[in-house]
């Protein structure tokens, strides 16, 4: 899960030195340079629903949506790889979308039919739909009943807003009136947590969203942020200030037990867990200087160097699907986005961000592929998703304010 933003003393400290650039980075070639093109057939003559799927094919990045002819919108304009056509039907209120996916071949791939209860919109089963297509063509889950939670800020207030996938449908989920930042949502989504500045103090407070309750995880004094949920749901890692000191500290969701796991005289920041829970991935200048990433284990230990050179790197996220870490990397004087392959044996840092403004506070997609992120252009701070495959950015259906720090969670079941 996620993360943390830069904690302040990382910026005071390091935020007008020079950096180097990043010159020692692995190249990563495809045998393919595009996703495979799509068409989808209006259902039915149904456009509402043919928006939607084309929608949900678009931001989910797994195919290139070829549109029809103005002449004929119910034409194919050209060779495609595949095809979607099928029918949609409502019997009583219980909604139902029935989809064919058809090859270049005029083949059917699959067939199949996504019924939904008497609240269940035609949007939740057509990006369930499309879900299924790419896990059929690719093997591979997609996002499109995944949600965002993120921050946005209106006047002089921060609080966590969740929306659909792609940025659609926003509404607030927290109203203290103050500062509510680092949302992280729990395997599951039985959870979600974050850090809330009010009254001169800090607080993590963790959501049970099945119940609609707020609590506060520990009442330990200090500067408390950046807390993350095992994926198991049992434990939270966070950054805690103590007696002078910056350091990782993991509480038992259920007892409230702390222990700690770093003890030295850097700052420790944004920590994130492997997939198995064994492992955290974190940030500190243990060495002086930049801030860089570092790997212990949960239960405390030798941490080790996860990049040797040393460059800035912060705000890591490790993905339970791909077993990569991504995280923000300073280079050229730009932050960009990175990633490592964990299951790699030389485990170098790939850049995936070119264009220009500052990305920053990555969270990986349910697929493994995809990374959403916020991107600073010209005082401007929005929400995009970012292809770590083919480096294609695509920005986020943003409203009113300022996005950031998102997470993405796992795929809701509708």
């Amino acid at each position: 899960m996620k993360k943390l933003t830069i904690i302040l003393i990382f910026w005071t400290l390091y935020s007008f030195t020079s950096y180097c650039r990043v010159d020692e980075l692995r190249v990563v070639k495809s045998a393919k340079t595009s996703n495979p093109t799509i068409f989808i057939k209006e259902l039915d003559n149904n456009k509402m629903i043919a928006d939607f799927l084309k929608n949900d094919l678009y931001y989910s990045d797994w195919f290139d949506v070829i549109n029809s002819s103005k002449s004929n919108p119910a034409s194919k304009p050209v060779e495609t790889d595949y095809t979607i056509s099928g029918f949609v039907a409502d019997n009583n209120g219980k909604k139902s979308v029935a989809i064919s996916l058809i090859d270049n071949k005029s083949n059917i791939l699959t067939e199949f039919q996504k019924k939904g209860l008497a609240n269940t919109t035609y949007k939740m089963l057509t990006q369930s739909a499309v879900n299924e297509v790419i896990n059929h063509v690719f093997d591979n889950p997609g996002f499109c009943l995944s949600k965002l939670a993120y921050v946005k800020k209106i006047n002089n207030n921060k609080e966590i807003w969740i929306s659909d996938f792609d940025g659609s449908d926003p509404r607030q989920l927290t109203f203290n009136k103050g500062t509510s930042i680092e949302p992280s949502w729990s395997h599951g989504n039985k959870y979600m947590i974050y850090t809330l500045y009010k009254s001169y103090s800090t607080n993590i407070v963790l959501i049970d969203l099945f119940k609609g309750l707020q609590r506060r995880l520990t009442n330990i004094s200090g500067f408390k942020n950046g807390a993350s949920i095992s994926n198991h749901n049992t434990t939270v890692i966070m950054t805690l200030s103590k007696n002078k000191k910056v350091d990782l500290y993991s509480v038992d969701i259920t007892k409230g037990t702390v222990m700690q796991l770093t003890n030295d005289n850097a700052a420790e920041a944004s920590p994130c867990w492997s997939p198995d829970d064994r492992e955290i991935c974190y940030v500190s200048d243990k060495y002086g200087g930049k801030p860089r990433l570092f790997i212990v284990p949960s239960t405390g230990g030798t941490a080790r160097k996860l990049i040797k050179r040393p460059v800035e790197c912060v705000s890591p996220d490790w993905s339970v699907v791909s077993n990569k870490i991504c995280f923000v990397i300073r280079d050229s004087r730009q932050y960009k986005i990175a990633y490592i392959d964990m299951s790699e044996n030389t485990q170098s840092p790939v850049i995936i961000t070119h264009q220009p403004g500052d990305w920053e506070e990555p969270s990986w997609t349910a697929d493994g592929r995809h990374i959403v992120c916020s991107r600073t252009l010209g005082g401007q701070k929005a929400l995009f998703l970012v292809d770590s495959l083919y480096k294609k950015t695509i920005p986020l259906k943003n409203y009113s304010g300022e996005d950031s720090l998102p997470d993405c969670s796992n795929n809701f079941v509708n």
